[in-house]
């Protein structure tokens, strides 16, 4: 799948350039935060399940996306098995929902195997940053702000703007088990939290390098002190049914031998199929940037519906959460690191001019100081947009920098996009020398006159000129009558040339639900009922939390540690009957 992403991307820049090497490797900071079980056989979900019932007491059925119209999704491979393995829990995936799910199930007596294609463990747990906890232990006593002041209210608006097309059960479930989930693991595990507050309980994560060797020791303990495995490097190629219970499944080792491994009950915690470029563009029409992990390409999906789990409604859902400049890549190896940034630092000003693709002003622009709406509503206009520099600004830049132009913070860009060492009033040395070589690469377009950037770019040059020339008016009236942006941001644009247009496009830090769950972690059946054995954890379970469109704020992380946490002790229980 690589090279179509490349393709479509033309060098962007993604979380995923920041690779774990090898075991108990990772490379460096990743991007901010992503961010986010019970006796199954027939019985009732507690009243857990998405969605509304059917009108009198009726049996209506859903009815979710055919696998026939999903294009990209991964062939159940079937292989020969030369060898038996049996366990009470079996999880598939070894990011950090499927972890905790098999340290809790251990935990609570069960003889667990993880199976986990790649070498180390964590997934993009690794590369995260923090996450949001309610009512952790470990929230300082003295900051009455810490956490999320009115939960209740946080999750009333969560549904409304969801179009209530989410379980609110499993919503609260969700934000108040977070800070009981993360305190487990420092109580039990030593995971070391740095408590940030942001009025959502940030708890920012444990350096980067220390993670893969945190999980290998905790899983490889606990699977193994329960007559257990952590099989590494293995990858499930099918599940194992009983009639309509799942009791197991097909795995290849690294040379392709076939093991089966007989359980009670399975986990689906593979992470998603945010590497699946057909996948992906076939299931939201989105084919920007893939800021998650390549290996994550949809194969527990495929397992999970074939036998029998529900394909959600909303299936397609895209974590977008940033937003990145194509140049970055092919600037840093020229540039220092501050000059190699600018573009990416100019999609992240709200006083700079957004368009679209053909030239259209798509929104009030400082919608990019908060990343998740940002990334939607960019993502709203295509897989990229344009931010418009012009002389008068670029020459504010290289005189005082940021402050120049009345921007006194930094940008809110992810962590490892942050230049070192700079300020506000760092001027910008050299930014038509950056440009320059951005537009050289095809990463950005220029133009003396609007009419011939609209003609290089590509856009609409009737609609971008009449867009530009708008836009002017608006900025010395300091009356934005289009979108009502806040005249302090209606920045001075001048009339000279050139004018620059950077190419800006929206990162996708992964994709989120395609197995429906109850809010005890069960994978339904179209008839609501439980897949009796079969469960589900992290981003493929939740489909209940959100409609299109994440929520940001660290929720990601706060149900990829608390569905593990949960799901593995309901998996323990039905183990227990």
């Amino acid at each position: 799948m690589e090279d179509k992403w490349d393709k479509a991307q033309q060098g962007v820049p993604r979380r995923t350039f920041l690779r774990v090497a090898a075991a108990g490797a990772v490379g460096a900071a990743a991007a901010g935060a992503l961010s986010a079980c019970s006796p199954a056989g027939g019985g009732s979900t507690g009243g857990g399940t998405t969605g509304g019932g059917s009108a009198g007491g009726g049996t209506a059925t859903p009815s979710g996306p055919s696998k026939e119209l999903i294009k990209g999704l991964p062939a159940i491979e079937q292989i020969k098995a030369e060898e038996t393995l049996d366990c009470d829990v079996l999880v598939i995936g070894g990011g950090a929902s499927g972890c905790c799910t098999a340290l809790r199930a251990a935990e609570e007596g069960a003889k667990v195997i993880l199976v986990e294609k790649m070498s180390v463990l964590g997934g993009c747990y690794n590369l995260s940053w923090a996450s949001c906890t309610v009512n952790s232990k470990y929230a300082p006593k003295d900051d009455p702000t810490f956490g999320i002041a009115d939960p209740d209210a946080h999750i009333a608006d969560w549904v409304a703007d969801s179009h209530w097309r989410v379980d609110a059960a499993a919503i609260r479930q969700l934000l108040m088990s977070s800070g009981e989930a993360y305190d487990w693991l420092v109580d039990n595990y030593g995971l070391q939290l740095i408590p940030l507050g942001w009025g959502n309980g940030f708890m920012m994560l444990p350096d980067y390098a220390g993670r893969p060797g945190f999980w290998l020791e905790h899983v490889t303990a606990a699977t193994e002190g329960k007559g257990g495995k952590l099989l590494l490097e293995h990858t499930a190629k099918s599940l194992v049914k009983t009639g309509d219970a799942v009791t197991g499944a097909i795995v290849a080792d690294s040379k392709g031998k076939g093991i089966q491994i007989n359980a009670k009950a399975v986990s689906i915690a593979t992470g998603g199929y945010g590497g699946n470029y057909d996948l992906v563009l076939s299931a939201s029409g989105f084919g920007g940037v893939n800021g998650g992990l390549t290996q994550n390409v949809g194969e527990g999906l495929a397992m999970a519906w074939d036998a029998g789990a529900w394909i959600p409604d909303n299936f397609g859902g895209l974590m977008l959460h940033q937003t990145l400049a194509r140049a970055t890549n092919d600037l840093m190896p020229v540039f220092d690191p501050l000059p190699a940034k600018y573009p990416m630092m100019v999609g992240y000003l709200p006083m700079l001019l957004n368009v679209g693709a053909k030239g259209t002003r798509f929104r009030d622009e400082s919608l990019v100081l908060a990343a998740v709406p940002a990334a939607y509503s960019g993502a709203y206009q295509g897989p990229f947009h344009y931010v418009i520099l012009s002389k008068k600004i670029i020459d504010a830049l290289e005189a005082g920098g940021l402050a120049g132009i009345g921007q006194m913070a930094q940008p809110g860009m992810p962590p490892e996009f942050q230049p070192p060492d700079y300020t506000p009033e760092t001027p910008w040395a050299g930014v038509y020398d950056v440009l320059d070589k951005a537009v050289e690469v095809g990463a950005a377009f220029k133009g003396e006159t609007p009419e011939e950037l609209a003609a290089n770019a590509g856009m609409d040059v009737g609609i971008f000129s009449e867009t530009y020339a708008n836009y002017l008016k608006f900025t010395a009236e300091k009356k934005d009558t289009q979108f009502n942006k806040a005249a302090e941001f209606l920045l001075d644009y001048g009339q000279d040339g050139p004018l620059y247009a950077i190419t800006t496009e929206q990162n996708n830090l992964c994709t989120w639900g395609g197995i429906q769950t109850s809010v005890k972690y069960e994978a339904l059946k179209d008839d609501r009922t439980p897949v009796p054995g079969l469960y589900a954890a992290g981003v493929e379970a939740a489909s209940n939390l959100f409609n299109d469109t994440y929520v940001g704020d660290g929720i990601g992380l706060a149900n990829t540690v608390t569905s593990g946490y949960l799901c593995g002790k309901a998996m323990a229980d039905y183990v227990k009957g």
